[in-house]
């Protein structure tokens, strides 16, 4: 009967190219070149040739490492990492701040902000008569590492991208790089290990605060440790598990731990990170940071309100202003910066509810004349993906040609978070003139 059978339906004989379209292989050692970068297929590329060759030109024992997120080139190690985007060259310096000579002032201190590559100085190349100021910067982060040697990086980046490579699927190798980043911007510290990836507080490397365990069958099981999230961020136990889940193990796909990025986000937004067992800074019960994106903020000034939209990660957090509180508006577009102080008024309201005045009339403002309408109407019929508005009073605002900023304010891209960061404050103040401004129009927290 099998004889049989196989004369009835023999194995199909299909070429090798066919079959291995069928075929279920990890990408274990991927070997990455050049042409992956897909913003190296763009008007990018001649600058960062150009880049590229003088850069190697610097020693006979520089070398080039090719990896999915960024180009390293190293002696030991990495003393310059650039990450590819379309207009220009994301470059990390292994140097600090203070050991650079920058009379051009092109770098960041980014010590603090998660970002793929080995150095604690950003700087961005995007023209060609920049190349020698920025070559300037490599040149002396090159100088430092031939003389004092390597210094170890704080987390093992080959590391955690080889166990990634480990996922079956492109999908989850890319959901579990986006809770790295995730992580390493809100300062936590990602530890590798066979198969799985515990992410730890910086005041204790050893602690478990989350860990993601990679399985066979397409999944990763999520172990979430509520209590250490509260003793090193002091979050509440509950809080957590709302956002991240129970203890665990809970098994997510690909488009869960994508998910776990953005909850991630939200829930380290009001942390109070320690260091040392010290508590961090604390909040002083008033101001928010606030963004509104690519909102128009013509109408955000003329109608006196911050928004947010588009599902419950963005929507919720505007939740936490209440009336009184001093809400400091970020605008990432067109230049990015501080445009306005202002006064919460009222709480939240789905965009059906919210009015304006218009010549002196209270209206809709679905029916106001607006700058940018799409941007407030969208989805108005839809209450959890339509426009959500919290009315202020603006005190003071700039437009965006004159945004205030300088390197090292604080930003985030939730959209209303605990602003604690004093200097950040501080430099808000003056630069709108706030000091005058009367205690009395703030009210700390209820």
């Amino acid at each position: 009967m099998a004889n049989l059978a196989l004369q009835i339906w023999p194995a199909p004989n299909l070429p090798e190219e066919i079959l291995a379209k069928y075929r279920k292989t990890k990408k274990v050692g991927t070997i990455y070149m050049l042409d992956d970068h897909q913003a190296l297929s763009g008007p990018i590329r001649p600058l960062f040739d150009q880049f590229r060759q003088r850069v190697l030109n610097l020693d006979a024992g520089v070398h080039e490492e090719i990896r999915k997120q960024y180009i390293g080139y190293k002696l030991a190690t990495n003393f310059v990492s650039v990450v590819p985007l379309a207009n220009e060259l994301k470059l990390y310096l292994d140097a600090t701040i203070a050991e650079l000579n920058d009379p051009n002032q092109l770098g960041r201190d980014v010590t603090s902000v998660g970002h793929w590559g080995t150095g604690d100085v950003e700087a961005r190349l995007g023209q060609f008569d920049q190349l020698e100021s920025v070559m300037a910067l490599v040149r002396q982060a090159f100088g430092r590492q031939t003389e004092e040697g390597y210094e170890a990086p704080q987390w093992s980046q080959a590391g955690v991208e080889h166990l990634v490579e480990q996922a079956s699927k492109a999908e989850m190798q890319d959901a579990l790089l986006a809770v790295v980043e995730s992580a390493l911007r809100n300062g936590l510290y990602p530890r590798p290990s066979k198969r799985s990836l515990t992410f730890a507080p910086l005041a204790n490397r050893n602690r478990a605060l989350f860990t993601l365990s990679i399985r066979d069958e397409d999944l990763v099981d999520l172990w979430c440790t509520a209590d250490a999230f509260q003793k090193f961020y002091g979050l509440e136990p509950e809080e957590v598990e709302r956002q991240l889940g129970a203890p665990g193990p809970t098994p997510l796909q690909a488009v869960e731990v994508s998910a776990l990025a953005d909850r991630l986000d939200e829930l380290m937004a009001d942390a109070e990170a320690v260091s040392e067992g010290k508590p961090g800074r604390k909040w002083n019960g008033r101001d928010f940071y606030v963004t509104i994106g690519d909102r128009s903020w013509d109408d955000a000034r003329t109608y006196g309100f911050v928004a947010a939209g588009g599902g419950d990660f963005y929507i919720k957090p505007l939740e936490r202003l209440f009336p009184g509180a001093r809400v400091f508006l970020y605008k990432p577009y067109p230049v990015k910066g501080y445009v306005g102080v202002g006064i919460v008024k009222e709480k939240s309201l789905p965009v059906i509810e919210f009015e304006v005045e218009v010549n002196g009339q209270k209206v809709p403002i679905l029916e106001a004349p607006l700058a940018e309408p799409e941007k407030v109407t969208h989805d108005a019929d839809n209450p959890a993906l339509c426009e959500h508005l919290v009315r202020v009073e603006w005190v003071k605002t700039r437009p965006t040609g004159e945004a205030a900023w300088q390197a090292g304010l604080f930003t985030n891209q939730i959209p209303v978070c605990k602003l604690r960061d004093q200097d950040t404050i501080e430099y808000l103040e003056e630069a709108f003139s706030l000091k005058d401004m009367s205690s009395s129009r703030v009210s700390a927290e209820p």
